[in-house]
């Protein structure tokens, strides 16, 4: 049988075992970004576990949007370079963002897809809608999909993206666009009807009568409620949004599509968080959010993103269960904690006497009870001959740790006192 006549089958064998993930516990652990915590949640995890966590803890028709930007089903890992500088060298090693392959292939991409479907619709408030990110890959079993979860009647609209880059082939047009399917949950959705320019053929004035027109460099122009053509520009090499994570996409988009179905502070939330636009706009355009991501990577590039923005990061257990990588050595002198990186497990030979160069940032925090307070964040940059120092008060004589990300996203978690 052919995947289109297995497509119903696989839909309905996902909507079916989505009740017996709900019966699954998950533990997390809770860190605090900063004082006057808001209701913005970001998870280090599965996004299937984390989908399972918020419905147990009252997220239940709470999210206005939802924003799914999953894999295209490329079959590919994605990774990026990583520059490190030693000396007067400089090594390049890669680190993977994130795959796109499946063991089972079409059939369990498909059936990944709708099981979270069907449990994100639950999230939804009655007001909300989704937008799902696709490109010609697997547009079609998408919104199958979706009309299989949602129902067709709940369609709104198909949007194409249009953009400029490089790459072409000789055997086809080029293929520069991508499409972002918009369903509602109930026929009630938010939607703030927006307006952009229309020029005229000829970019010359129509001079008709009651019509306003507006001239520009470029020429003349109407004003026309928002069309499902968008034209917005890639995130470019040189662009200064860049933030060299794979897949990235550009604040305008996500800009619009937030203004478009939200409210100020309403909740949004994005499953497949990768480099953080989701919430960067959202925090941007004064909404809550909540965003997830499986590599640790995504986590500290939104934090970086967002430049103390407050936030509770949720990190699934297992992640800081896995070995120690890095090896290190504490000195307590008065007030004054050094921590000496010592040695890093399996390191570029070129490095084995740097360890702290693998060091992408570092987190110490006070643990309080079944949570822990960020106290400070050390650069990379700030370590200099594999040491840095934190001052600590009589207040912060126990219960002190450092959790540790490297360049290749690998979480460590050290007790320092």
């Amino acid at each position: 049988m052919t995947i289109l006549e297995n497509l119903f089958d696989i839909i309905s064998t996902a909507k079916l075992d989505a009740k017996f993930f709900l019966e699954n516990e998950y533990k997390f652990i809770n860190i605090k970004f900063g004082e006057d915590i808001s209701a913005n949640r970001l998870y280090l995890s599965d996004n299937l576990n984390c989908i399972v966590d918020l419905m147990k803890n009252g997220y239940k028709g709470k999210i206005d949007l939802i924003y799914l930007d999953p894999p295209f089903f490329t079959n590919l890992n994605f990774k990026n370079t990583i520059k490190i500088k030693y000396d007067d060298e400089e090594i390049y090693i890669k680190r993977k963002d994130f795959t796109d392959k499946y063991d089972g292939g079409l059939a369990e991409y498909i059936y990944n897809i709708a099981l979270r479907l069907v449990l994100i619709k639950e999230l939804m408030s009655d007001k909300g809608s989704i937008y799902i990110h696709v490109d010609s890959r697997v547009n079609h079993y998408i919104r199958f999909i979706l009309d299989e979860v949602f129902g067709e009647r709940n369609f709104v609209n198909e949007i194409i993206w249009a953009y400029k880059s490089g790459g072409a082939s000789k055997r086809r047009f080029a293929r520069k666009h991508d499409n972002i399917y918009f369903y509602s949950k109930t026929n009630n959705y938010i939607f703030n009807q927006m307006n952009e320019k229309s020029y005229n053929r000829g970019l010359k004035p129509y001079k008709f009568k009651n019509i306003m027109e507006y001239q520009d460099e470029l020429g003349w122009y109407t004003i026309v409620k928002s069309r499902d053509v968008w034209m917005i520009d890639m995130v470019g090499r040189t662009s200064s949004e860049r933030v060299k994570y794979s897949t990235q996409k550009p604040l305008e988009l996500l800009k619009k599509i937030i203004l478009a179905s939200s409210n100020e502070n309403s909740l949004i939330a994005d499953f497949y968080l990768g480099s953080g636009s989701t919430a960067v706009a959202a925090d941007i355009l004064k909404r809550r959010w909540i965003g997830c991501d499986q590599n640790p990577i995504s986590i500290i590039t939104l934090d970086k993103r967002l430049n103390n923005g407050l936030f509770q990061l949720y990190i699934e257990e297992k992640y800081l269960k896995e070995p120690n990588r890095f090896i290190i050595e504490l000195k307590k002198i008065n007030k004054q904690l050094d921590i000496f990186i010592k040695d890093y497990l399996d390191p570029i030979k070129e490095l084995a006497e740097s360890p702290s160069l693998f060091v992408e940032q570092i987190y110490i925090c006070k643990k309080y009870f079944y949570e822990f307070k960020i106290l400070s964040k050390i650069d990379k940059s700030t370590i200099k001959n594999n040491k840095f120092e934190i001052n600590i008060s009589d207040s912060f004589n126990s219960q002190l740790y450092a959790v540790i990300v490297d360049v290749m996203g690998n979480v460590d978690y050290h007790k320092l006192i």
